[in-house]
């Protein structure tokens, strides 16, 4: 099995998700990084793909390849993939 719960892969996203801090900016806005010497790019990448999956209202398991001729819409809106 791939990354397995405490294997590698899902051992350096959840110690990525642990030093993960947020600002609230004079706005409002909100902002998230990892501290000064560590990184944010596993945490990044799931918070892009749930932003994507809301975004185009694709579940799990509904998403297409990209590039390829199959294309599918859900409520109207054209259906992306990130498998």
């Amino acid at each position: 099995m791939i990354g397995g719960l405490g294997s590698g892969l899902w051992k350096v996203l959840t110690e990525e998700m642990k030093r993960c801090e947020y600002q609230i900016g004079p706005t409002g806005q909100v902002s998230y990084a990892a501290p000064s010497g560590y990184h944010d790019d596993c945490v990044m990448a799931v918070a892009l793909g749930v932003w994507g999956c809301r975004t185009f209202g694709v579940g799990p398991g509904r998403m297409l390849r990209l590039g390829g001729r199959l294309r599918a819409e859900v409520r109207g809106r054209r259906a992306l993939t990130l498998a």
